[in-house]
């Protein structure tokens, strides 16, 4: 979802296949369209006058009924008949990913990636294929069934052991973005960024800023991406940056390391006029000294951030972004992802 600004590191839910949003876990086994309520409520009730905060304001938001066909359109069996097959397809897509993945941590990731997705239909398409498959591709769609059960099964009552910290944190985390009205605004204004790094800040400080609530922002980006709430995207992108700001301390060294240092401590919107005047602007620093540098720092998150961990993943996606940007300022091609 594009937006002022320049495209935002950390992107919300790509085309199944491409690098995408991993999923967790939710808090309290509510579903993310209920949190993302409880985020707008709270900004609400803390923008209200004390007297005044016994119910939050119901939202203004208001579901939209699907357009009509229009006259000599297609009939309403058939746009079923249409979402069924897209369905479809795209289960089929998970289920190949799937078979595709290495067995263990590799497929374990798929998984959790696409928690939300796993319900009695996902394991009837399977069962459809099995039915019509060779000997061998069918013994691997069974076992691919059994192991999927397992891994939810595990994944359920790691969620059971958690407690609603994770969520809770979360909330407040969002809410903090809200103006004083109660209202989220988009782009988000600087004193806005700033009560939300404050309030990262204070998680991280009393312990709470964990992987389950990393895990929980990328399932509520996904889930309002699939409400088209882009302005809750916007927010949720900002708080897993803010995240990967605070986890990657400034280590100082060569000119090439500080500037690294100052770019990613720095809002994404700053990053493009720093890369200028850090790599093209006077007394400029040599580019292949950067990316060097950038690609050692990259390797030490990898090894230091725990192998498939939320945490990994934000600080990767944060400083591959940062090397995308440094090749579009100086004119360079993208390398393959």
């Amino acid at each position: 979802h594009p937006r002022a600004g320049g495209r935002p590191p950390l992107r919300p839910v790509p085309a199944p296949g491409s690098r995408c949003a991993r999923l967790f876990l939710a808090p309290s086994h509510l579903p993310p369209r209920t949190m993302l309520a409880r985020a707008r409520a709270a900004a609400r009730t803390a923008a209200a006058p004390r007297g005044a905060r016994r119910l939050p304001k119901p939202s203004s938001q208001r579901p939209v009924a699907p357009p009509r066909a229009a006259a000599g359109g297609p009939a309403d069996g058939a746009e079923d008949e249409f979402a069924k097959l897209r369905e479809a397809a795209e289960t089929d897509a998970l289920i190949d990913r799937l078979l595709a993945a290495a067995p263990g941590e590799d497929r374990v990731a798929v998984v959790r990636e696409n928690i939300l997705t796993f319900d009695p239909s996902f394991f009837l398409r399977i069962a459809a294929r099995a039915d019509t498959a060779e000997a061998a591709e069918r013994d691997a769609m069974v076992a691919l069934a059994g192991e999927v059960m397992t891994m939810l099964d595990k994944i359920v009552t790691e969620t059971e052991k958690r407690s609603d910290k994770s969520g809770d944190t979360l909330t407040a985390i969002v809410a903090s973005a809200a103006e004083a009205d109660g209202q989220f605004q988009v782009p988000l204004s600087d004193a806005a960024v700033e009560r939300m790094r404050a309030a990262v800040a204070e998680a991280s400080t009393a312990g709470t800023l964990d992987e389950g609530v990393v895990g929980n922002a990328y399932a509520w980006i996904r889930k309002a991406s699939e409400d088209n709430l882009d302005g809750m995207v916007v927010i949720l992108q900002r708080v897993l940056q803010l995240y990967a700001q605070s986890e990657m301390p400034a280590e100082g060294g060569a000119p090439e390391a500080e500037l690294i240092d100052a770019i990613v401590a720095a809002d994404e919107e700053k990053w493009t006029q720093m890369l200028e005047s850090g790599l093209k602007g006077e007394g400029a620093i040599d580019a292949d000294s950067f990316f060097k540098s950038l690609q050692g720092r990259m390797e030490r998150t990898v090894l230091t951030a725990g192998t498939g961990t939320f945490s990994q993943r934000v600080q990767a996606e944060y400083l591959k972004e940062i090397e995308s940007r440094a090749n579009a300022v100086l004119g360079r091609e993208q390398p393959a992802e």
